[in-house]
């Protein structure tokens, strides 16, 4: 069959490229890439820290003046000037009260009364809900319900009264004392020795 002469010229040129030799195709180029950068260690998590406690409540406790006659007085903290007593008034841990001689002053708080009689002093030297711890120079009484706990101490005697649920009166002066229950009981200690001292005793 005939052939144009544009088919014969591509033909020759396909024979003479074929004579000549066609280049290969080029490789790929390869470009090595940077090694992975290693990962970090991994780390557990901080524990959360443990929610601080509470702080404990702290209850305060005032006695409180419920009768007196004739004057009383008290010295906050045992120290400064004395000051007329009120029925009303607070009495806290280390405040000293007195009566005059012809005076007495009657003190409640938590499960406690104390009455503090004529010429006589008293220390608070512990107060909470459930126990009263005192000093006493003259005659001071007082009573606790079921449960509550009521420490008197002569000054200057060494002569520790304990009535828990009772009453009791304590009388100290001139380095003696003496002590009587009323009711429930009273524990008397002094110099290493102690007591019990039933109702009605002395």
């Amino acid at each position: 069959p005939m052939c144009s002469r544009t088919e014969r010229a591509a033909v020759a040129l396909c024979l003479l490229l074929g004579a000549l030799g066609c280049p290969e195709p080029a490789a790929p180029l390869l470009v090595p890439l940077p090694p992975p950068s290693p990962s970090p260690p991994m780390v557990a998590p901080a524990p959360a820290p443990a929610p601080e406690p509470a702080p404990p409540r702290v209850e305060t406790l005032d006695a409180i003046v419920f009768e007196f006659g004739g004057r009383a007085e008290v010295r906050r903290g045992g120290e400064g000037e004395w000051l007329d007593l009120k029925i009303g008034d607070a009495v806290r841990v280390e405040d000293e009260v007195r009566t005059s001689p012809d005076g007495h002053l009657e003190m409640r708080f938590g499960v406690a009364r104390i009455e503090v009689h004529e010429g006589s002093e008293l220390t608070l030297r512990f107060l909470d809900a459930r126990a009263v711890r005192a000093d006493v120079r003259g005659l001071v009484s007082g009573e606790t319900a079921d449960g509550g706990e009521l420490t008197l101490e002569g000054r200057g005697t060494g002569v520790v009264a304990l009535s828990r649920g009772g009453q009791l009166a304590l009388d100290a002066n001139e380095g003696r004392a003496w002590a009587s229950s009323l009711s429930g009981g009273v524990r008397v200690t002094s110099g290493g020795a102690t007591v019990e001292v039933q109702p009605g005793e002395l």
